[in-house]
């Protein structure tokens, strides 16, 4: 009979713990279905929407709306799911537009002519607008097998139109040719420069008869031989009336009197150089640790704030140094943006071969990047010319597999942002939707497996055994 009592409330107990959880899932589902609640479950954030838009559309003084072009029951899930994050914040309208059924509306957007297909996106604040095309909300991929999506580009694409129509303004970015510079035109930095809410273009400073007047930012960037007298005082006169300009200098077995002369004005010294780290942790394993080729410390500064609040690294490779004339002039403001560590030096005699420091070598840590800007003698503000300075035009060129580094274009996107009196550009990642395999060492693979085939399994016996022998005891 005791036993029969004992068999009879672990029944009851069981059934009202039964009873319990099902009533619980029952008001968690009318809870679900009642309250709009969603959580970005996916690793990289894809549905979440960054700080760096947050912070844009925080500082929007007027709002902004988003028209998304879609038929009635053809929107995609994954872009929704991102406007769905927009319209979540103040400031941002999302209306979902059926492009037949409102040309009227479409027609004020329209350009030269231009059809705006469906699945386009519009964004509009006040007289000013922009138009993102369906296919540029999506990373592609074109090879042999046909067109794969990698990733999306939606808020990328979203917030630099916000940006835009915050002013109506992209700020006109020039490079300089004519002494074999290396080109942006063309390439990926490019796009970056296009998706940063800046227009690039190009022109001969030898043949034209000054600085283009729309030019907001001057580029330079590795001239292989020395600019003449008649093109220096195109820059110099640039730079007395107030302008920007971005270079990217490199060794040089030609003597650069004309450039350096300049800069040399503005108390910049270019070392003539290449930057030695001995410092292992900011050499990469990858170049065989290349002590040419390292990740240089960032100082505190707006522009390395900027690469750190990405979270990523620059790497330089071949890389000359910059130091503060002795004169120092009371109207120029230096800052070092990036430097080697006090494990590094300058190697002036290259015909050396030492990885050890020699006499001639100047000792770390070395400027391997630095700003300028001059400001007025009375009250120290900023007054006149920037530029910002970088001894390594290599860091914006292909390294093998790894490509353009991440990092370097932030760096560079960082500086024309402050060049630009800080203006507000755009440097967000393409959400990927590219998933790698997963890869596990022997060492790895040898744990999970011990654990998953011996310890789990052991341990439910084990556990098993002991709950029998507690109720054979009852």
């Amino acid at each position: 009979m005791k036993l029969l009592d004992i068999k009879l409330k672990q029944a009851a107990y069981s059934l009202l713990i039964t009873a319990f959880v099902i009533a619980a899932l029952l008001i968690i589902n009318l809870i679900t279905e009642t309250v709009d609640i969603q959580f970005d479950m996916t690793e990289r954030g894809i549905f979440s929407l960054t700080d760096e838009t947050k912070l844009i559309i925080n500082e929007l003084e007027n709002d902004v709306t988003i028209y998304a072009l879609y038929k009635q029951g053809r929107e995609p899930k994954q872009i929704m799911g991102i406007l769905d994050q927009y319209s979540a914040l103040n400031g941002i309208n999302v209306d979902i537009i059926d492009p037949d059924r409102n040309p009227a509306l479409l027609a004020r957007f329209k350009e030269n002519n231009e059809t705006i297909e469906a699945g386009s996106l519009i964004v509009q604040s006040g007289p000013f607008w922009q138009v993102i095309r369906e296919i540029d909300l999506y990373s592609i991929n074109y090879s042999q097998a046909g067109p794969q999506v990698l990733g999306l580009k939606v808020e990328q694409r979203i917030t630099t139109a916000i940006a835009f129509v915050m002013t109506g303004r992209t700020p006109k970015v020039y490079e300089i040719t004519g002494h074999n510079e290396l080109p942006f035109s063309g390439t990926t930095i490019e796009k970056e420069l296009v998706t940063a809410n800046f227009e690039l273009a190009s022109f001969n400073i030898t043949s034209s008869a000054g600085i283009p007047e729309d030019c907001d930012i001057l580029l330079l960037l590795g001239p292989q031989r020395d600019l003449t007298d008649y093109e220096i005082s195109k820059l110099e006169n640039y730079l007395k009336s107030g302008g920007r300009l971005f270079a990217a200098l490199s060794y040089s077995e030609v003597p650069m009197n004309n450039l350096y002369g300049l800069l040399n004005t503005y108390d910049v010294e270019i070392n003539n150089g290449l930057a030695m780290e001995r410092d292992t942790n900011r050499l990469l394993p990858e170049f065989g640790d290349n002590p040419f080729f390292f990740a240089p410390f960032m100082e505190e500064n707006p522009i390395s704030d900027f690469v750190r609040n990405n979270q990523l690294d620059p790497f330089f490779s071949g890389s000359i140094g910059f130091k503060r004339t002795e004169s120092e002039k009371r109207n120029i403001k230096f800052t070092p943006l990036f430097t080697t560590s006090d494990n590094s030096w300058l190697r002036m005699d290259m015909t050396k071969q030492d990885d050890a420091l020699i006499s001639s070598d100047i000792p770390g840590p070395v400027n391997v990047a630095i700003s300028i800007n001059e400001t007025d003698r009375e009250t120290g503000k900023d007054k006149g010319a920037r530029m910002v300075l970088f001894g390594s035009p290599t860091a914006y060129t292909n390294m093998g597999e790894m490509g353009i580094l991440p990092g370097n274009i932030k760096a560079l996107i960082g500086s024309l942002n402050w060049l630009d009196n800080n203006v507000k550009s755009v440097s967000i990642p393409v959400k990927s939707l590219y998933d790698l395999p997963l890869k596990i060492d022997t060492r790895a693979a040898l744990i999970y497996g011990v654990l998953l085939s011996i310890i789990i399994p052991l341990s439910i016996i084990i556990t098993a055994l002991i709950i029998y022998r507690k109720r054979k005891n009852l």
